[in-house]
């Protein structure tokens, strides 16, 4: 799964289109197909089998005692596959889906080792390249410039992120109204601005709405997670979940400015066919592991009742067999 994605990604970057900086899509036809929407899947089922098998080594951490010399070279394997994986998304300029893919093995890697400092040696070796990025990479130079301050070239760069606030600003507590609002002079407000054209439509009202309803389906993927049989169930339903909430988590702060815009989609809201046909592959996979875990507590019933009723039946025969036997005393 790692190598189907590395090569899906390398093949877009070679092959695609180009726009905005990045090439990230394939034009087949009159249609366009990005493979970065489903690549994110692939790299999640690597790290969900990867960390259930290694994840026992992985958590001695970082000692360097014998006893430590597989953790070590498990967690190099793990480094240098997500280096790779991270590489190749900075190589597309796709820097949305490389913060993305990072929060999302960040979740997966506490969820199975529990290492919280191995954790921050991450986070903060993560801010150098961070740092890297925006050193030499002119368009993650502007969207810094655009975050810090989009009035100083709202003609130009800082367009989209100033009618983005004005937007908001013009929501209040129950918004503009269905359609009423001015969201649709953004250029790209179906895909990067949609869920500003929500809040200024249906106002705070709204937008606590669709907030709450992220969270619900968060909160049901990880219970599906909890209720797993087995351990890979548990991180690739983790994972998924994870991915939902960095996804919408990233795109929201960035239409409100809090952080910088990264141009991902926000799960079954934003346009995009290739977004969309991905979420639903998730929803698939998260049925499947909880179909998986319903089959399994109704077997687990089942043999239980039939332990319980073999258990009586052996109980009345014993019963019989002292009847029969106080019976022939007499």
């Amino acid at each position: 799964f790692l190598s189907g994605g590395v090569i899906a990604q390398l093949a877009v970057m070679i092959f695609g289109a180009a726009a905005n900086g990045a090439r990230l899509w394939f034009n087949i036809g009159g249609f366009s197909l990005q493979p970065g929407e489903f690549t994110k899947i692939c790299f999640i089922i690597f790290f969900a089998a990867y960390l259930r098998q290694f994840s026992p080594w992985m958590s001695l951490g970082i000692t360097f005692g014998k006893e430590s010399r597989l953790s070590r070279k498990a967690l190099l394997i793990l480094g240098l596959s997500m280096a790779v994986a991270e590489l190749v998304l900075v190589a597309q300029r796709d820097l949305g889906a490389a913060l993305l893919l990072f929060g999302i093995f960040i979740a997966m890697f506490f969820i199975a080792t529990g290492r919280t400092d191995i954790v921050a040696i991450t986070a903060l070796l993560s801010s150098g390249g961070a740092y890297a990025c925006w050193k030499f990479f002119d368009h993650v130079q502007v969207r810094v410039a655009n975050w810090l301050d989009p009035f100083a070239d709202i003609g130009n760069n800082g367009y989209q992120m100033c009618l983005a606030l004005f937007c908001l600003n013009n929501s209040g507590f129950d918004g503009a109204g269905l359609g009423m609002g001015y969201s649709e002079v953004i250029p790209e407000v179906s895909n990067d601005f949609a869920f500003v054209a929500i809040t200024e439509d249906f106002g705070m009202i709204g937008c606590t709405a669709l907030i709450l309803g992220i969270i619900i389906l968060v909160e049901r993927c990880f219970a599906v997670a909890m209720r797993a049989q087995d351990q890979f169930g548990v991180l690739l339903a983790s994972g998924l979940a994870s991915l939902f909430a960095w996804q919408s988590a990233i795109i929201m702060l960035g239409d409100t400015k809090i952080i910088p815009m990264t141009g991902i989609t926000l799960p079954f809201v934003s346009a995009g066919g290739s977004s969309l046909a991905s979420s639903f592959i998730i929803l698939g996979i998260i049925w499947a592991i909880d179909s998986s875990n319903a089959k399994a507590y109704t077997s687990g019933l089942s043999s239980k009742a039939g332990n319980s009723q073999g258990q009586l039946q052996s109980e009345s025969q014993s019963d019989k067999v002292k009847i029969d036997s106080a019976e022939n005393e007499e």
